[in-house]
């Protein structure tokens, strides 16, 4: 129960620190936004901030996020954090990013590198990513994001001689390898 509490609070102080100010709209403001991310670089989904690291619609920037289930004695909490690159003017823009991903869980999840409880893990992601960012309003983003890092091939039960009634399960091994197939999606609302 104390991995689930810490892992629990390292997410929230992590997401209030990267928060975004209340202060009055600002025209010159940095572009921002806050949605919810599925899939892609937070595994499951995630409550994600992303803002410019200057006072621009495009260019540099990072994104922080956080997701966190609990069911039945089992929880699942990942982090994603992600600098990325704004291309485009108005509401259209293609974002390339590269960040990573804390994973942390009692689930046993062998292809992210997950195989025992209470285990975490941190993936490496790509992004290439279409934006409709619309300010103090809707806001979109779906694409490709590409993980790698430690993964994990699935376990292999034999089944020995009928007599002995019993099965032996091999440990999956581990790998440093690319996971391709994965796309996200975001839908939100831009700040500024």
């Amino acid at each position: 129960m104390n991995n689930i509490n810490n892992s629990i609070i390292f997410v929230f102080a992590l997401f209030f620190l990267f928060a975004p100010n209340a202060e009055a709209q600002d025209t010159n403001a940095r572009s921002s936004a806050i949605y919810l991310n599925a899939f892609g670089n937070s595994i499951t989904y995630a409550l994600t901030y992303d803002t410019r690291f200057t006072k621009a619609k495009n260019g540099f920037g990072g994104s922080i996020g956080a997701g966190a289930f609990a069911l039945e004695g089992d929880f699942f909490v990942s982090v994603p954090l992600q600098v990325n690159y704004l291309f485009g003017e108005k509401v259209h823009f293609f974002e390339i990013g590269a960040g990573v991903t804390y994973l942390g869980t009692n689930m046993h999840l062998m292809n992210f590198g997950v195989q025992n409880k209470a285990t975490h893990n941190v993936l490496g992601s790509f992004n290439f990513m279409y934006r409709i960012h619309i300010p103090q309003g809707f806001f979109l983003r779906v694409g490709w994001t590409p993980l790698f890092g430690q993964f994990h091939t699935q376990e292999q039960r034999y089944f020995l001689p009928p007599n002995y009634n019993t099965e032996y399960t091999m440990p999956s091994e581990g790998f440093f390898g690319v996971f391709p197939l994965m796309g996200g999606i975001g839908l939100g609302y831009c700040i500024h």
